[in-house]
């Protein structure tokens, strides 16, 4: 599967710009200084699993 990773084009390799900014080095959101990735799972109880 990785190499095939290196055929699919990005969103930006067509021309579509998104944001302001310009991508980091890695071109991974943690380029950004002072932004942290997280998650949360979030349960309200609406759905059940049998």
């Amino acid at each position: 599967m990785r190499g095939q990773d290196n055929l699919q084009k990005r969103i930006r390799d067509y021309g579509v710009k998104i944001g302001k900014l310009k991508p980091g080095l890695r071109n991974k959101i943690t380029d950004v200084n002072g932004v942290t990735v997280g998650h949360a799972t979030i349960d309200d109880g609406a759905i059940k699993a049998d």
